[in-house]
């Protein structure tokens, strides 16, 4: 059957294009970027061109990841698909711990196969480098001879804009790289393939600890011994963090999901449960799961109450809903309302406040956390001692305002 990301089967695919997530702009929340989609859609179509193997699938990026699955690992299955990794050289990706993991992934499968780094993996300069950044020590630069214009440039911008200009000089060059990319995919993936193997998840496992945490995911929901009425009871689990309001088609906790969501972000986030988030959240930038079933219960709604009360400004609470609670279709509804408005009168915003499904969740999460990160950063009091200057430093008013 034929996708986005060309041909489905169990033979692997082509290419796995590798990226450093961008924080959402201020008032935006979409999690795509729009550049990288154009490129992999294209780059797809001019794979596709060349390609012979109809056993393959073309090419495979974290939009074309199967739903459902535990995300980490997700990413992890197609890296261990993939014939070419295609990592988009930025300032952001060689600061990031994620696309880091990634590629370290990959080359440990081509170290398993004993293939050839430099024909397996072929960068790309997305954007430009800081001054001084050779290129050439990147390997991008191979990918650009002839074409001034992506060294100049690099293939973000000249991506931006072949998406408006029919024809010229720019989409010329635009185009050109993208179809010597694709070339290369298929010489590598036709004449020196590896095959699938075995990839681990590029998802941190092991816990954060408090001392190294510059982010909170906080956790109000029950267990599995007092779920609320009206709920689904497989949502829940022995500790509040092992609910997963989503259980019924991504059996993963939620707090983990969103785990994946800062790592992404290059965010060391450390997960609680309310009530013991408050000493964390006094200190770092928070965002605060909530159960709908369990605010709008009469016995623990107070609790949430009384935790909304005394709320930072940095910390954002967001109320998810499952978006498929068929069973119970009016109580769901009441529910979410009234959790909605208990979190509106605290003071978040209408438009951030509520998540109903998987999709919308993963949608509206980096913009939460980026928004509470540059609360954080513009409002802690002066005389907290961990509080850095603004525009003190680079990482700081990355921190603020973002970048590529």
């Amino acid at each position: 059957m034929d996708t986005p990301a060309g041909r489905r089967s169990s033979s692997g695919a082509y290419f796995f294009v590798s990226y450093a997530q961008v924080p959402p702009i201020e008032g935006e929340e979409p999690r795509s970027d729009p550049l990288v989609d154009t490129f992999f859609t294209d780059l797809v179509t001019h794979v596709g061109r060349h390609a012979t193997d109809t056993s393959r699938r073309l090419g495979l990026y974290d939009k074309t990841l199967e739903p459902g699955r535990d995300w980490g690992n997700a990413v992890g299955h197609a890296l261990s698909e993939a014939e070419v990794f295609v990592p988009l050289y930025s300032p952001r990706y060689f600061r990031g711990s994620w696309t880091r993991r990634e590629r370290l992934l990959f080359e440990d499968r081509l170290r398993a196969a004993h293939a050839d780094p430099a024909r397996h993996i072929k960068p790309v300069l997305w954007m430009p480098l800081p001054p001084g950044t050779s290129t050439a020590s990147t390997g991008a630069e191979a990918l650009g001879r002839g074409v001034p214009q992506y060294a100049e440039l690099g293939l973000g911008p000249l991506c931006d804009v072949a998406r408006t200009e029919p024809a010229g000089t720019y989409r010329d060059a635009y185009e050109e790289i993208v179809d010597r990319l694709a070339k290369q995919i298929v010489d590598v993936a036709e004449h020196s393939p590896i095959g699938p193997s075995p990839a681990a998840s590029p998802a941190t496992t092991v816990p954060v600890s408090l001392d190294v945490a510059d982010f909170v995911i906080a956790v109000f929901a029950p267990t599995a011994e007092s779920p609320p009425s009206g709920a689904d009871p497989v949502a829940y689990g022995a500790t509040a963090l092992a609910w997963s309001p989503f259980a019924a088609t991504r059996p993963v906790p939620i707090a983990q999901q969103a785990s994946y969501v800062t790592e992404r972000l290059d965010l060391n986030a450390t997960v609680t449960a309310v009530p013991g988030a408050h000493p964390l959240w006094t200190q770092k930038p928070a965002i605060l799961l909530v159960d709908v079933w369990q605010a709008a219960d009469p016995d623990a709604s107070p609790s949430l109450l009384q935790v909304l009360k005394g709320l930072p400004s940095w910390v954002l609470p967001v109320a998810i809903t499952d978006g498929d609670d068929s069973g119970v279709p009016a109580r769901a509804a009441e529910a979410r309302a009234r959790t909605l408005a208990m979190l509106t009168d605290a003071g978040a915003e209408p438009r951030l406040a509520a998540a109903d499904g998987y999709d919308r969740f993963m949608n509206v999460m980096p913009t939460l956390v980026t928004r509470a990160r540059r609360r954080f950063f513009r409002e802690i009091p002066s005389s907290y001692p961990g509080r850095p200057r603004l525009g003190g430093t680079d990482s700081v008013r990355r921190a603020v305002e973002g970048d590529d």
